[in-house]
């Protein structure tokens, strides 16, 4: 059975999401019948040390950060899925964007 859509989830900082909602619902991600731009949300805090050769978004080197960030998770045609991930890659500030995706077992 192969599935037909990913669940796509992605964390950034919060001052990042609408940019990131709209740019993700241009593409068609999040739509399900009459409905467009779905997401569920989950607001919470990042923390992270950021090494020699980093470059950190926030933050200094060797010091532990934290900043508000929220996890986006929203289903993609598996056919877009590369494309959902370019356009977060080319929008999101951080230097390693987490971003995750999982098959749904919605095949035929």
């Amino acid at each position: 059975m192969a599935a037909k859509h990913m669940k796509l989830v992605v964390y950034l900082p919060k001052t990042h999401l609408d940019n990131t909602l709209d740019a993700l619902k241009k593409l068609g991600i999040g739509a399900n019948g009459h409905y467009e731009g779905r997401a569920f949300l989950t607001f919470g805090h990042g923390t992270w040390i950021a090494n020699k050769g980093a470059k950190p978004f926030k933050g200094r080197l060797n010091k532990r950060e934290m900043a508000q960030e929220v996890k986006i998770e929203t289903t993609c045609e598996k056919g877009k899925l590369k494309e959902a991930i370019k356009v977060i890659r080319s929008i999101h500030p951080y230097e390693l964007p987490e971003i995750e995706a999982y098959e749904l077992q919605d095949g035929e």
